[in-house]
């Protein structure tokens, strides 16, 4: 156990960092731009050593005030009562939680699939039923 970590510890240490200008030239190539409608879900560490605000920065610049980021806030603890501005996200990552906490955005409902949003249609999740995660009405309805 204790190799392992000093190997994911090295690992890490010799991570390149993922600066701002990173990120933007990454989302030009996926082609995100003003007015686009987003959910995403990451592994930050895919990119190398980076704040999960630089993420969040960099698409909502890209997509605008006419765009909508979204992001899963998903929530595991069933024993525990849901409430959509205090319910801690389950293993989301840091992306989300940024999203969540620190942009005003909306969340969605659901006590398990819900879904925290940022932008122009973000309101919509407002309007998705709290009573199921899949189907008509849902948040995956509305992005669909």
């Amino acid at each position: 156990m204790i190799l392992l970590t000093i190997v994911t510890l090295l690992k890490i240490l010799s991570m390149k960092n993922f600066e701002r200008a990173d990120f933007d030239k990454h989302f030009d190539a996926l082609g995100i731009k003003s007015k686009s409608n987003i959910v995403i879900h990451s592994r930050l560490l895919s990119f190398g050593l980076c704040k999960p605000a630089t993420i969040v920065e960099s698409i909502l610049e890209k997509i605008g005030s006419s765009g909508t980021l979204a992001v899963p806030t998903y929530v595991f603890d069933l024993e525990t009562p849901f409430d959509r501005n205090l319910s801690e996200p389950t293993r989301m990552g840091a992306v989300s939680i940024e999203l969540w906490k620190n942009t005003g955005s909306i969340r969605s409902a659901c006590p398990v699939h819900s879904h925290a949003a940022f932008g122009l249609s973000a309101q919509g999740l407002t309007k998705t039923k709290a009573s199921s995660s899949f189907g008509l009405g849902t948040d995956f309805d509305f992005f669909y």
